[in-house]
């Protein structure tokens, strides 16, 4: 429910990998009819038109760091971002990290994962105010 809640409210793409059963029991306890940009997905058509696959696991090598970089490359080239999570009991399949580009660690190491939904907001936070400063500074 919280990751159709933040698609409703910021207006991005969902893919979840799930039972459709979830999905309508979640939206049917939000009021909510269908959302187009809420998508159940098998792994294969997971990452479709993604430009640029990242893994967000607490168990990744790079940081926000690396966020911002690929952030700024892609706005700068009109590239498609996919962020891939698991959930907080399991972290991201082997078969969709190899597909993945980039694995970033968000936040400080504590050896607990974040909320999907939490890091989900987190990541977007970042790569939003890295291309709002990228068009703010090729304006000026």
């Amino acid at each position: 429910m919280d990751l159709i809640q933040l698609s409703h409210a910021l207006g991005i793409e969902v893919r979840l990998i799930t039972s459709p059963l979830l999905i309508d029991r979640a939206l049917r306890a939000l009021r909510l009819n269908s959302l187009p940009r809420v998508r159940v997905v098998g792994i294969e058509e997971a990452l479709n038109d993604v430009d640029i696959p990242i893994v967000l696991s607490m168990h990744a090598n790079y940081n926000e760091r690396k966020l911002i970089e690929v952030s700024r490359e892609a706005f700068s080239r009109g590239l498609r971002i996919g962020l891939i999570l698991g959930n907080e009991y399991d972290d991201v399949s082997l078969g969709l990290r190899n597909r993945a580009m980039y694995e970033v660690r968000l936040g400080p190491m504590i050896g607990h994962p974040m909320r999907t939904t939490i890091a989900l907001a987190y990541a977007i936070s970042v790569i939003y105010t890295t291309w709002l400063m990228s068009s703010d500074a090729s304006r000026g």
